[in-house]
């Protein structure tokens, strides 16, 4: 998944000045189905913003077992 935020001038810091805002996130992940009850998803998630602070990034790794 892709997705690009453009947000300008919609809040306010406290000193009368309006702050904007351009964010980007990605997404990136795989499930292999090794049988019908057991599951491995492997994903990659980052957040990439114009405001340091708010910089993220995920390696996610998970396995299901249904029974």
């Amino acid at each position: 998944h892709y997705a690009k935020f453009d947000i300008d001038g919609t809040s306010d810091n406290g000193n009368g000045v309006f702050v904007s805002n351009d964010a980007t996130n990605y997404s990136i992940g795989f499930n292999y189905h090794y049988t019908p009850a057991v599951t491995f998803s492997l994903a990659y998630d980052k957040f990439d913003s114009d405001i340091i602070a708010y910089d993220d990034h995920v390696i996610h790794f998970r396995t299901r077992v249904v029974f």
